[in-house]
């Protein structure tokens, strides 16, 4: 995974590598589903979201690869970042259909306060039936995750595969980027 590090101010960077997706849903008549998955990440306080997609990826059989990067400049440590995952498959003559989702908090949550806890619970108290995980804060350590997509009715609906990381350039490059450090 190549790239840029971090924003052009050097601010720290939320960097997701979206691999794959599994056994997500036909949402088609003919058993296939046009695949796509759209990021919305922003600072809960403040309510700024910015929102990137995927490719659309046909696939029949459940499974698909994405191999996409997408970069997102990180808010503060000091409040909740989240990271909601929208699985979407494309339609042609009707609105798109929403196949799954799940949240990702970074930062201090009141059912994270030491941005220590790696903890999956359900958010139906709220009123959100989507799946909900909070991830430790650790710079410049690509994390690998398999997050299990809900849909509206609480039920599974597929799993994606990606790494996550917080690049902060101010402590160094992750591995993957240490061999490039000096060639400027």
């Amino acid at each position: 995974m190549g790239g840029a590090c971090c924003t052009q101010d050097q601010r720290p960077v939320l960097r997701i590598f979206l691999k794959r997706g599994e056994d997500l849903p036909a949402e088609d008549d003919n058993g296939e589903s046009d695949a796509y998955v759209v990021f919305h990440y922003g600072d809960i306080n403040r309510s700024r979201f910015e929102t990137k997609r995927s490719d659309v990826i046909t696939t029949k059989g459940g499974h698909c690869t994405w191999d996409e990067v997408f970069e997102f400049p990180f808010g503060s440590l000091n409040s909740t970042q989240i990271l909601e995952l929208q699985l979407d498959d494309r339609d042609i003559l009707k609105p798109d259909d929403i196949s799954g989702g799940c949240r990702i908090y970074y930062g201090k949550h009141p059912q994270n306060p030491k941005n220590t806890d790696k903890a999956e619970t359900n958010d139906h108290q709220q009123g959100n039936e989507d799946a909900k995980y909070f991830l430790p804060l650790e710079w410049n350590v690509e994390e690998h995750h398999v997050i299990q997509l809900t849909d509206e009715n609480d039920l599974e609906s597929g799993k994606i595969h990606l790494s996550i990381t917080l690049v902060n350039p101010l402590l160094g490059m992750p591995i993957e980027e240490s061999s490039t450090q000096g060639e400027e």
